[in-house]
């Protein structure tokens, strides 16, 4: 197994075990997934009622790892249907996709800017992992860390002046354009300080740490200081993702028995979960409005996309069938 697989794989683990309508005027937007449902990896959209899923790459390499440009017109993933994981763009309403990025090595786990511009995403060369940011047609490659660690996980600031990552289980920080990063955790915190999401408004990072023994999600300010553990239990609390707002942050936890899907008020308080299903509920995300909730659940016997409303109400599977669904994406 390759270091890009192992790295994807425990993503992938810790955040599901585990990165269009009641009407289409009710609930706008599409959602966009990764499904194995014409027999390999591929990138499809659907409306969030799940009705009209169309398969966006219909190719036999493995296209996985959806990430919406920010206007929506457009949807950027890897694949190796060149040989190497490469990074590709395709039109949300179909169509050829294109190469952004290919070779050397494996290019994978692209994020668009806030502006739309640019597209940062890793790079396995040998035995190093560094962040690169690319234009979106292209030019413009600029490599932004140089480490003899693996640095992996990009997120933009919401200005599109930062970018904070891991790098050797702590979180950093850098500028979009490259430049001396600083570290924002510390080996004496915890061995894992992982995975960064920036609030709406730019003022705190969310991320996952182990100091505690398990994990936990923490938050902090963009220069690293004031460390608040949110969820201080002996729980594994996973997958944190923001509200629009900023004032509530959506999980994964085995608080329960298993994994659901709970949320909290942004400094920790009002934990209330949101499913209580005897199978592994995990990935949740906003929907553009904010009011409804996209999830990943095994309760099907495989992972399907169900989608709820912000209270857990009104749970409803989106992709019933026998192949893997996962990786939801409401834009």
């Amino acid at each position: 197994m390759t270091l890009r697989s192992t790295t994807i794989s425990l993503c992938l683990l810790l955040a599901v075990v585990l990165t269009g309508c009641a009407s289409q005027q009710a609930q706008s937007g599409r959602i966009c997934f990764y499904s194995t449902r014409d027999g390999n990896g591929e990138i499809y959209i659907m409306a969030p009622d799940g009705s009209s899923a169309q398969n966006l790459t219909n190719d036999a390499g493995e296209d996985e790892l959806p990430s919406w440009s920010p206007d929506g017109k457009s949807i950027a993933f890897d694949s190796d249907r060149a040989g190497n994981q490469d990074i590709y763009v395709v039109d949300a309403q179909g169509g050829e996709a294109r190469a952004v990025v290919q070779g050397p090595g494996d290019e994978w786990g692209a994020v668009w800017a806030p502006g739309g511009e640019r597209i940062a995403f890793m790079r396995h060369v040998g035995a190093n992992v560094d962040l690169f940011v690319v234009n979106e047609d292209g030019s413009g490659l600029t490599q932004i860390t140089d480490s003899a660690e693996v640095d992996a996980w990009p997120a933009w600031s919401p200005d599109g002046m930062r970018i904070a990552y891991e790098s050797d289980g702590q979180v950093f920080i850098t500028d979009a354009d490259g430049g001396v990063a600083r570290q924002l955790t510390h080996a004496s915190d915890g061995d894992y300080n992982v995975f960064p999401v920036w609030s709406p408004d730019g003022s705190r990072i969310l991320f996952r740490s182990m100091r505690d023994g398990n994990w936990d999600l923490f938050v902090m300010n963009p220069d690293g200081s004031d460390q608040v553990n949110l969820t201080a239990n002996a729980a594994e609390d996973i997958a944190g993702v923001w509200s629009r707002d900023g004032a509530q942050i959506v999980f994964a936890s085995d608080r329960g028995g298993n994994l659901d899907v709970y949320v909290m008020n942004a400094d920790g308080t009002a934990v209330t979960p949101l499913t209580s299903d005897p199978a592994d509920d995990g990935m949740p995300s906003y929907s553009p409005d904010g009011k409804r909730i996209v999830f990943v659940s095994g309760r099907g016997g495989d992972p399907d996309i169900l989608v709820m409303n912000a209270d857990g109400h009104d749970q409803q599977n989106l992709t019933d069938n026998e192949a893997d669904d996962y990786s939801p994406v409401w834009r």
